[in-house]
């Protein structure tokens, strides 16, 4: 189940012994999956609220609005999800896709011409992912653009 924008989901409760061990695809990011067996008030808060920032995020990403607004970003919903849960995998994965996105980015516009445009595209994946291996190849695919005439 995909959750949009502005649609508040009740999600079912998974027991963790019926969850199949499996790394997240990354188009499915967004999808919020609860995996707490027994909630308390406060639990199923977090949970709807997590799941809200998913979608949120979610429809950020189609928008290409990864990074900026600030505040209706698909990177501030992320980090209000992970404020929450650190180690929510689709989090973590959906800011692994903001950097490839960001990588395509820097990529076309190098391809245009527009060197100060990449850099700017270089500099918001470092803020997602300041340890991200593809940074380097992005900074490289930079100063190799600037060197030819």
């Amino acid at each position: 189940m995909l959750i949009t924008r502005n649609q508040v989901v009740k999600l079912p409760l998974i027991p963790d012994t019926e969850l199949p061990l499996v790394k997240p695809d990354l188009k499915d990011v967004f999808v919020a999956e609860s995996v707490m067996a027994v909630p308390n008030k406060s639990s199923q808060k977090s949970i709807d609220n997590i799941a809200f920032w998913l979608g949120e995020a979610g429809w950020a990403f189609e928008q290409d609005r990864l990074t900026t607004p600030k505040g209706e970003s698909a990177y501030y919903y992320l980090t209000q999800v992970l404020a929450e849960d650190p180690i929510n995998p689709q989090a973590l994965a959906a800011l692994e896709k903001i950097v490839q996105r960001y990588y395509v980015l820097l990529q076309v516009s190098l391809k245009q011409g527009k060197i100060e445009k990449a850099k700017i595209f270089l500099s918001r994946a470092e803020k997602v992912m300041p340890d991200h291996g593809r940074l380097v190849a992005m900074i490289e695919l930079i100063e190799n653009h600037a060197v030819k005439p």
